[in-house]
C-alpha cells in the first residue's frame, strides 16, 4: 500500500505542464535577439527554477518546506512577468515563521499556473496574483488569490479540472483526509484557491 501511494505521488508530481517550458524557451529565443539583458534575466530565473524542480520530481520528494516552495514559485512568476509584462502583478504575504513548515513538493505551481492561464491571461486587463500563508483554526492555509477572469461555470474555471483532481488526490494520500483544497470566487472577480493542511 505504501509503495502504491508513493507511486501515485510520483506520477502526480511529474505532471507539470510542458507548455511552460516550451513557451519560456520560445520567449528566450525572441529576447536573445531583441533584448539580450532581459533574456539573461529570464535564463537565470529558468535555471534556478529547474535546479529546484527537477530533483523534486526525480527523487520523488513528497514533502518539502514552504519557504523553498515559495522561492521556487517566485522564479516561476518572475519568468511569467517577463513574458506577460505589466499585465501580471505579483504579491507575497508569507510570514517568516511559517517558511520552515512542511508543505507538499511542487503542489503550488499548478495552482499558480491555472491562475495565470485561465485567469490573468484571459482577462483583458490582466490582474494580480497574491500568495498568502496564515494559520487559521490550527490549520496552515496557503491561498492563491487572483483578480483575473474568474469562474466561468458552476464547475469552476474551464480547463483546470485534471490538475485540481491531482492535487486533491495527493493531499488525500499524503495527509489521509486531514487536508483539503478549497476553491471559491474572489469578489468582485477572480478566484481564491486554498490548500489547507494540519498545523
Amino acid at each position: 500500500l505504501r509503495q502504491l501511494s508513493e507511486a501515485k505521488v510520483q506520477i502526480m508530481q511529474a505532471q507539470i505542464e510542458p507548455h511552460f517550458l516550451f513557451n519560456t524557451l520560445s520567449s528566450l529565443q525572441y529576447l536573445i535577439e531583441k533584448d539580450p539583458s532581459k533574456a539573461n534575466q529570464m535564463l537565470n530565473y529558468l535555471v534556478n527554477y529547474l535546479r529546484y524542480a527537477i530533483p523534486q520530481i526525480r527523487e520523488n520528494k513528497a514533502i518539502n518546506n514552504l519557504g523553498k516552495e515559495i522561492n521556487n514559485i517566485k522564479d516561476y512568476l518572475n519568468i511569467m512577468q517577463i513574458r506577460i509584462g505589466e499585465r501580471l502583478s505579483v504579491e507575497f504575504q508569507i510570514p517568516t515563521q511559517l517558511e520552515g513548515m512542511n508543505f507538499p513538493s511542487m503542489m503550488l505551481q499548478p495552482i499558480v499556473e491555472n491562475a495565470i492561464k485561465y485567469g490573468i491571461e484571459e482577462s483583458l486587463n490582466g490582474g494580480l496574483i497574491k500568495i498568502k500563508a496564515e494559520i487559521t483554526n490550527s490549520k496552515l492555509e496557503l491561498h492563491v488569490i487572483d483578480t483575473g477572469e474568474g469562474f466561468k461555470s458552476n464547475n469552476g474555471r474551464s480547463g483546470n479540472g485534471m490538475s485540481l483532481i491531482n492535487i486533491k488526490e495527493r493531499l488525500n494520500i499524503l495527509y489521509r483526509g486531514q487536508a483539503q483544497l478549497i476553491i471559491k470566487p474572489n469578489e468582485p472577480h477572480g478566484s481564491i484557491v486554498t490548500i489547507q493542511l494540519p498545523y
